[in-house]
């Protein structure tokens, strides 16, 4: 709640917490911007917030300021339902959303996210490009009480 009200006071707004992580008595955040719905994982913040009394303690903008910009988002070239399909049946599709993900070069890719969760019980995420069907990344999840941090 203080790291949001901290990015409001900064006036950045339309963004959503994705991950967060508890080292000692700090707690980061990782926010991504947000638009018409689609997560900006381009457009990356993260705050970090003393669990004792609530102050910013860090605060790195880099990603956003670098990669925030307005963008011209369209309708997708294939369904959700059609990426799916290429998802393995072995997996439980848990939530899928829209999303812009950086590309190993300087480009942006624009997927589908997929939550998924593997028999054994592993969390991850699944990125199909929502023009091509490729599937472009996959993201394990840890999960602890710590916090959730991709791999």
């Amino acid at each position: 709640d203080k790291a949001v009200k901290y990015l409001e006071m900064l006036g950045i707004s339309s963004i959503t917490d994705t991950y967060y992580e508890i080292n000692g008595n700090v707690c980061t955040v990782n926010f991504a911007a947000i638009k018409d719905g689609v997560i900006l994982y381009t457009d990356l913040i993260k705050v970090s917030v003393a669990m004792d009394d609530g102050d910013i303690l860090g605060f790195d903008a880099r990603g956003y300021i670098t990669n925030h910009t307005d963008r011209a988002l369209h309708e997708p070239h294939i369904s959700a339902d059609k990426a799916r399909a290429t998802i393995s049946e072995q997996l439980t599709v848990t939530d899928t959303q829209l999303a812009v993900i950086p590309s190993s070069g300087t480009n942006e890719l624009y997927c589908y996210e997929f939550s998924c969760t593997a028999p054994d019980g592993r969390q991850m995420m699944i990125y199909i490009n929502a023009d091509t069907g490729k599937e472009e990344q996959i993201l394990l999840l840890e999960i602890s009480e710590n916090g959730t941090l991709t791999v």
